[in-house]
């Protein structure tokens, strides 16, 4: 398998383990429907565009999750939050070691 192939199959699997993650924390019958559909979508994904399925992820999680600022949090909105940070910090590093790898 190509270095290529590889690190998209890391990020479809890091995309997919996130979504799984995020939707183990929301309370059942608050789990927004495209959330299912995104998960559902992200093995057919060519490689070429899996990165728009973060963008896809965050506006849903704006729109049916909002973290507010203003006011206290159920404790599972935070714990979305925290995975959704964490899994942003992993995906941008496999792109940083692509770049470092090509580099040498």
């Amino acid at each position: 398998m190509s270095e290529e192939n590889t690190t998209a199959s890391e990020k479809r699997e890091l995309i997919r383990d996130t979504i799984i993650d995020i939707r183990s924390k929301i309370p059942e019958g608050r789990v927004p429907e495209y959330l299912t559909n995104l998960l559902e979508k992200i093995p057919y994904m060519a490689p070429e565009i899996l990165g728009n399925s973060w963008t896809k992820l965050h506006k849903i999680l704006q729109t049916y999750i909002p973290i507010s600022r203003d006011s206290e949090n159920p404790p599972w909105i935070l714990e979305v939050e925290t995975i959704w940070n964490g899994a942003l910090e992993k995906y941008s590093k496999l792109g940083r070691e692509k770049s470092q790898n090509a580099e040498i």
